[in-house]
């Protein structure tokens, strides 16, 4: 998580430059997150209870983990620490792009195809 923390630091410090990088980095993060454990959980229930997820539970999750990554990324100082050490691993290994860019890509896509797919699911059980 640190490596795509260090990604929307570098996002919101160098392309949009605002003045609190590390606290967006921390909101997107909390929200990329949240997005693979809600799907992993809609997609769960629907399939093996044929529950629906409602908005609450999944905001709380979102909620959740923005109250943890404050705590580890904030509190404790270890953004700035994590964005200096992830600046010198990143520049030496490229082949650690690729899997975060997948989890990326797989959290972000579900916004699009998560909610037809759950729906599918739900029809099936009935």
């Amino acid at each position: 998580m640190n490596v795509l923390y260090y990604y929307y630091y570098l996002f919101y410090q160098k392309v949009i430059k605002d003045n609190e990088p590390h606290l967006l980095a921390t909101l997107v993060l909390s929200f990329s997150e949240s997005l693979l454990l809600n799907g992993i959980a809609k997609i769960t229930l629907a399939a093996a209870m044929c529950g629906n997820y409602g908005k609450w539970p999944a905001l709380g999750v979102l909620l959740a983990l923005i109250g943890i990554n404050y705590l580890i990324y904030h509190k404790n100082g270890q953004s700035q620490e994590d964005c200096e050490r992830e600046t010198q691993v990143l520049r030496k290994s490229s082949a650690l792009h690729g899997p975060y860019n997948v989890v990326f890509l797989i959290t972000t896509s579900f916004l699009f195809w998560g909610s037809d797919f759950i729906k599918h699911l739900l029809t099936q059980c009935q």
